[in-house]
C-alpha cells in the first residue's frame, strides 16, 4: 500500500508547485502591466502639454533689452519655466513669475551683453522653442 501513495504525493507536489509558479507568473505580469500603464500615462501628458505650449517671438525693446513673447498655443505657460538663451548661454529668471494665458503676450528681459546678431532662444517648460537674432 505504501508503493501506492508515492505517485499521489509526487502529483500533489506538482500541482503545488504549478500553482505556485502560475501565481507569482500573475503577481509579475499584473506589476508590470501597472507599470507599464502608468509610464505611458505620465508620457501621454508630457506629450500633450507640449503640443498646447506654442511661442513666437514678436519683437524687441532695444532701448531696454526686452523681447516680447505670445502664447499662441492652447496651454499656459509658466515663466518661471520659461528659459531664455542668448548666444548658446542660458540667461537664467528672465521672464519673471506669473502664467501667459494662450493669446496672451509676455517679456523676458535681456542681459547688458547683448550685441547686435546675437542668437536669442526661448524654450518653455514644455518644450516648445523659438529663436531669432538680436536685431
Amino acid at each position: 500500500m505504501s508503493k501506492g501513495i508515492t505517485p499521489v504525493i509526487a502529483i500533489v507536489l506538482l500541482l503545488m508547485i504549478t500553482i505556485a509558479l502560475i501565481g507569482f507568473a500573475y503577481v509579475w505580469f499584473q506589476h508590470t502591466a501597472t507599470d507599464l500603464t502608468s509610464n505611458i500615462g505620465r508620457q501621454v501628458n508630457r506629450t500633450t502639454t507640449q503640443m498646447g505650449e506654442s511661442i513666437t517671438i514678436t519683437s524687441f525693446d532695444t532701448d531696454n533689452r526686452v523681447v516680447y513673447v505670445k502664447n499662441i498655443g492652447s496651454s499656459s505657460i509658466i515663466l518661471s519655466k520659461t528659459d531664455v538663451y542668448v548666444g548658446g548661454k542660458l540667461i537664467p529668471n528672465s521672464c519673471g513669475d506669473g502664467v501667459a494665458a494662450p493669446g496672451k503676450t509676455f517679456n523676458c528681459t535681456l542681459p547688458e551683453s547683448i550685441e547686435s546678431g546675437d542668437s536669442v532662444k526661448i524654450v518653455t517648460g514644455g518644450g516648445s522653442f523659438d529663436e531669432t537674432s538680436y536685431p
